[in-house]
């Protein structure tokens, strides 16, 4: 029983709630045996939350761990308002951190560098030549018939009957004009991928360890200021006369 306030069963029974325990899981995890409420509006059901898949699951906890727990309020709809604030002030900051429990990552793996390079080199050559050649050539004959072959010719030659002389000259020019052009391009891609652990795998798996959380029992402990701080041993609490006198 109740002896300061009303439990939160009772505030849940008297606002029309139902609770029903249920194997629960959340993307393939299984959660288990979890409290699911429905039908009662304790200013729970509209809290923000990071994953609506979660909700069901967080509010479970939540009233299975102030199943028997006395409202820290005078009245119900006090309790509603304050769980309503207290909630929509602090899921913000939890919601955040359920998002971080959620990034999977190695507990040994210190290092994951990769490194893409791309390179792409293109180029031009030219190249213009220009050849000018001269050639001259000349040559000449002379032919001399004579009527008195018994005498032999002078250096002029003046006793000849008859001569012939041929003459030929000749003059080339050559111009030779050529141009090159040679077009090249090149590509290269690389990866280099450096993966492992720095340091000891102790002292890793600490550090690992040192990480975790429990967002679930954050949020629980966070809601303990609305309810009552003090216990009852559940005696019953009768007037009257004793063995020592009025009590």
């Amino acid at each position: 029983m109740a002896t300061y306030t009303q439990r939160l069963i009772d505030v849940i029974e008297s606002t029309n709630g139902t609770v029903e325990t249920q194997n629960m899981t959340f993307k393939g995890v299984d959660m288990g045996a979890i409290s699911l409420l429905t039908g009662s509006e304790i200013g729970i059901h509209g809290m923000p939350i990071f994953d609506a898949e979660y909700k069901p699951i967080l509010i479970g906890k939540i009233v299975d761990h102030f199943w028997l727990r006395e409202i820290g309020f005078e009245t119900v709809d006090i309790f509603r308002l304050k769980m309503r604030t207290k909630l929509n002030e602090s899921m913000a900051f939890y919601n955040q951190l359920y998002k971080s429990t959620l990034v999977e990552y190695e507990a040994l793996s210190t290092i994951n560098l990769k490194t893409e390079s791309t390179s792409k080199t293109d180029g031009t050559e030219s190249s213009t030549g220009n050849n000018t050649g001269e050639s001259t050539s000349e040559s000449g004959s002379r032919a001399v018939a004579s009527t008195t072959p018994q005498t032999q010719l002078s250096g002029y030659e003046d006793y000849a009957s008859s001569a012939t002389d041929t003459t030929s000259k000749s003059k080339n020019n050559s111009v030779n004009d050529t141009t090159a052009e040679a077009t090249s391009s090149t590509e290269s891609e690389g990866d280099t991928l450096v993966s492992g652990y720095q340091g000891t795998p102790a002292d890793l798996i600490m550090r690992f360890r040192d990480s975790l959380i429990n967002v679930d029992l954050m949020v629980i402990r966070d809601l303990e200021e609305l309810f009552m701080q003090t216990f009852d041993n559940a005696d019953s609490y009768t007037g009257g006369f004793g063995h020592y006198g009025y009590y």
